[in-house]
């Protein structure tokens, strides 16, 4: 009985639909940080709302440094065509798509790309660009087919072969 009881309050809690905000039910801050949306915010739906609400909160906890780059980051983006917005997002729900091991080993691998030497990054850029779409198939099919110890090795043999163009 208070099973029902408890799973039915929780479904009135989550069923509940999120009511609208209006402007002026904002804070001073929000308002501040939301300001270029104040002449749309009455239009955009409740969930999106309490989104962009969530993500000011995040704003807020962010230090003066972690914003300047997430400005940066935003101009980046603002600064791409609608194909390219599009394409990158078409690969993020890709990417979320995946197993999290294969996520946390692309993250890994992102990571290992990131703290290469600038010269042996470009290197590589130049070199996987030099490859056809199925030479890059087959090394991913390789890769993906051998075992964690062999993928060990291949790494092994990678920062060698980086230690010796150096």
């Amino acid at each position: 009985m208070k099973y029902r009881m408890l799973l039915g309050l929780l479904l009135i809690v989550v069923l509940q639909p999120v009511q609208s905000k209006e402007w002026a039910e904002l804070n001073e801050e929000q308002q501040r940080l939301l300001a270029p949306l104040e002449n749309s915010w009455s239009t955009l739906p409740p969930s999106r709302q309490e989104r962009v609400l969530r993500g000011a909160e995040r704003w807020n906890q962010l230090t003066p440094n972690q914003q300047n780059k997430m400005q940066q980051q935003m101009n980046r983006w603002r600064d791409l065509s609608p194909q390219q917005q599009q394409r990158i997002q078409e690969r993020f729900k890709r990417f979320q798509q995946l197993p999290p091991q294969q996520r946390r080993q692309l993250r890994n691998a992102q990571r290992r790309f990131r703290n290469l030497p600038p010269a042996q990054r470009e290197k590589l850029r130049r070199r996987f660009q030099s490859t056809t779409p199925e030479q890059r198939r087959q090394m991913r099919q390789r890769f993906q087919n051998s075992t964690p110890e062999q993928r060990r090795q291949m790494r092994q043999k990678l920062q060698q072969d980086r230690q010796d163009n150096q």
